[in-house]
């Protein structure tokens, strides 16, 4: 177990898990972590520590990090049921943000992120208070940014193997992250984009090697490998977390 970064993958306890150090001068002495199926680890410790003094707290702590992500599995397989109210989790590349619903004098249902809060903005004329009116707008709000930053994502990938793409279409596929066409169109599912960074350049790089080789070649992994060498943890971790990235009621 090696911590590299300030954020990153981390094997610990037979998973590969998003981490996320945060340190503060506010923090005096204690190293806290928090586990949570979207975001991962999220590691809060004093202003300077070291590395290697968190690597072997986790090490301590590798038994309650493997009880507590089998309980988030449990919970996931028991298929959670969101509920749309004020104060529920919403998550945006890999943060933890909370659900706030307002009234507007608009026609449309309006979304915006403001410090650690996601507010949907809804009409008070009609009855357009519905959870599937929240969630569809939720969910139009992800695809906005989707489509505002994973092309630079796109091109920064394309990049390091010599190669173009036509666009980056963002998609509502239901069992897949990504595809790429023989036209050289890439698809991202919207999903993704409550993932961490680090998972959601996995699913973009992924793609952007299949502009190379279409297939799941050794030669398509091997190119992968060249210029993303984590990214088989990237690759579990995105596993591991998936079934908790999604907006779909009940």
């Amino acid at each position: 177990m090696k911590l590299q970064d300030s954020n990153g993958i981390l094997s610990i306890a037979g998973l590969s898990l998003p981490y996320a150090i945060v340190r503060s001068a506010r923090r005096k002495r204690t190293i806290g972590i928090t586990l949570e199926a979207t975001v991962g680890l999220t590691i809060l410790a004093p202003e300077n520590t070291e590395n290697v003094t968190i690597e072997r707290m986790l090490s301590q702590r590798s038994g309650w990090i493997a009880q507590r992500f089998s309980e988030i599995q449990e919970a996931e397989q028991q298929h959670h049921r969101r509920e749309y109210v004020n104060g529920e989790s919403i998550y945006y590349l890999g943060r933890q943000y909370r659900l706030r619903l307002e009234n507007t004098e608009g026609l449309h249902p309006v979304c915006k992120m403001k410090g650690r809060w996601i507010t949907v903005y809804l009409p008070t004329k009609g009855s357009n208070s519905s959870k599937p009116l929240i969630a569809s707008t939720l969910r139009q709000w992800y695809c906005v940014n989707a489509e505002k930053h994973l092309p630079k994502r796109g091109v920064f990938w394309a990049n390091k193997i010599g190669a173009t793409f036509n666009q980056i279409r963002i998609s509502d596929q239901q069992k897949r992250w990504g595809s790429c066409d023989i036209q050289k169109n890439i698809r991202i599912n919207w999903r993704v984009m409550m993932a961490p960074m680090s998972l959601v350049d996995y699913v973009i790089a992924h793609e952007v090697c299949h502009l190379i080789h279409a297939d799941h070649s050794e030669h398509f992994w091997r190119l992968l490998a060249s210029i993303m060498p984590d990214y088989e943890k990237r690759k579990a971790a995105l596993k591991n977390l998936g079934r908790s990235l999604d907006l779909e009621e009940g």
